[in-house]
């Protein structure tokens, strides 16, 4: 039987592919819901959010024992409202089907209407009708309107005009519109809520406020990861327990949330000790009411065989230096004539780090692997790892490469490089600024690959995953006890 209280995350929505983050969000939701209720709350709507979900449990990436609920599901299923409208025209499509041009594939249909022209492509999910879009009769390749359903059930409906969305409807079950969403620039910006009787103008953050205030009470404990300033004002009428988890480097001078907001909470948590000391020369208040609870190593594999592999996983955007990554091989390359360079990820620098891998030459030595979804088993087989970054809250990806036996070549920057990679014993911090010093970094662990190696798991032996455990349990018990103390 689990225990109260309720252990609820507050997130945007679901990222399957993302990066540290989302992973130590969901191991702290996997873990709680061995003893407690844990529900994942989402505010963002999410075409392919059943299919998300469902794709995370049978990953293994989150317990079937956690629970992930979406404001606009959540609000479709619960209305109750039944009155009887208008025949739909996906309906009228439907039941004209057979008579119909159809060009059916894997997944999903394209269908021609009477005069021969291509109106609808629609898609299916495990047999049933996920999505129908209806296209521009003057331009196919434009939509105008899609029909979005969940589980074969009409979900809701949005209009676009030159490939933005305009309107969004939400239906409940009785295929009744509860909600209508004005978006600008893709995102919401006014709602009117038909739940009830009547229409009510209200803004996306009051709708928020208002479900948040519908699902927890005031026993429970709210954990929050992202967009500290919005979840503080949606919580600020339930009197629960708030614990805020500060993933990146900040600029907190700069940053208005770091003299406000992070008031509100009964808990902080930071990733490294360095975090939580430069923190407390901007907000001594809020440190006192901290803790810091790094992330845990997870699986750990002795040295062993290694394939002449280097690897990198890393999105590929302007804040990860990839390119500086490349370089640095190129100069090293004639030296280790049998190294191959793989790099893992995706992003919008794709094709430029395409163009300058041919420009180098290197078409048979580097590659752009895309989206791995086990790093660890690369970075076993690798015999180091390049994480170049501009900045880093922490760094999950080296952590993971030293519990696999896989020194790492990283960036001097603040937080979690310079305290989980020691210069010259697990691996070489380096700057940003110098090629040749990245290059040289390369070379030292590979000329002396065993002595690195051999001290890279001794030195994350403080990372266990039992002694994380632990600790977030102490947090939480701690959070609670803050917020009894200050009510």
């Amino acid at each position: 039987m689990k225990t109260e209280p309720n252990i609820y995350l507050i997130v945007p929505a679901l990222y399957p592919n993302a990066g540290g983050l989302t992973k130590s969000m969901f191991d702290k939701a996997n873990y709680l819901s061995n003893s407690f209720n844990v529900e994942i709350l989402t505010t963002n709507f999410q075409l392919h959010f059943n299919k998300i979900r469902n794709d995370l449990e049978n990953s293994g990436k989150l317990s079937p024992s956690v629970n992930v609920r979406n404001i606009y599901n959540d609000i479709s299923q619960r209305n109750t409202k039944n009155k009887i409208g208008a025949k739909f025209d996906f309906e009228e499509l439907l039941e004209n089907y057979d008579a119909l041009s159809v060009d059916k594939g894997e997944g999903r249909d394209r269908v021609f209407g009477w005069h021969g022209t291509y109106q609808n492509y629609i898609s299916y999910h495990k047999g049933k009708i996920h999505f129908i879009d209806y296209m521009d009769e003057f331009d196919p390749t434009v939509l105008r309107k899609r029909y979005i359903f969940d589980q074969g059930n009409l979900l809701a409906m949005e209009t676009m005009v030159d490939g933005k969305k305009q309107q969004q409807v939400i239906f409940n079950r009785h295929k009744n519109p509860v909600l209508n969403i004005w978006h600008k620039d893709n995102q919401p910006n006014r709602i009117f809520d038909m739940q009830g009787e009547g229409v009510f103008d209200t803004a996306p953050a009051k709708l928020y406020k208002k479900w948040f205030e519908s699902v927890i009470a005031a026993e429970d404990v709210v954990l929050v990861d992202c967009f500290f300033s919005q979840v503080a004002g949606y919580l600020e009428n339930i009197p629960c327990a708030t614990i805020g988890f500060i993933h990146s480097h900040h600029d907190y001078d700069g940053d208005a949330r770091f003299a406000t907001h992070f008031s509100d909470f009964n808990k902080f948590v930071f990733l490294t000790k360095l975090q939580q000391e430069d923190f407390k020369s901007h907000n001594p208040a809020v440190t006192a009411k901290s803790s810091v609870l790094p992330h845990p190593v997870l699986k750990t594999v002795s040295p062993g065989q290694k394939e002449k592999k280097i690897v990198t996983m890393s999105r590929l955007v302007s804040n990860k230096p990839v390119d500086l990554s490349i370089r640095a091989f190129a100069k090293i390359a004639d030296s280790f004539p049998d190294f191959t360079y793989d790099i893992y990820g995706i992003g919008p620098n794709k094709d430029s780090l395409t163009e300058l891998i041919k420009n180098l030459g290197l078409q048979g030595r580097v590659f752009l692997k895309g989206y791995v979804d086990n790093p660890l088993g690369k970075f076993e087989k690798a015999q180091l790892s390049i994480m170049l970054t501009k900045f880093e809250g922490y760094g999950l990806s080296i952590l993971e490469s030293l519990g696999m036996s896989c020194p790492v070549v990283t960036s001097a920057v603040n937080y979690g490089p310079s305290e989980l990679v020691l210069d010259g014993v697990n691996g070489r911090l380096v700057s940003n600024t110098s090629i040749d010093e990245i290059a040289s970094a390369i070379t030292d662990i590979l000329k002396h690959s065993s002595k690195y190696q051999e001290n890279c798991l001794p030195s994350i032996s403080d990372k266990s995953l039992d002694a994380w455990q632990l600790k977030l349990l102490e947090i939480i018990s701690e959070a609670i006890n803050n917020k009894e103390t200050v009510s």
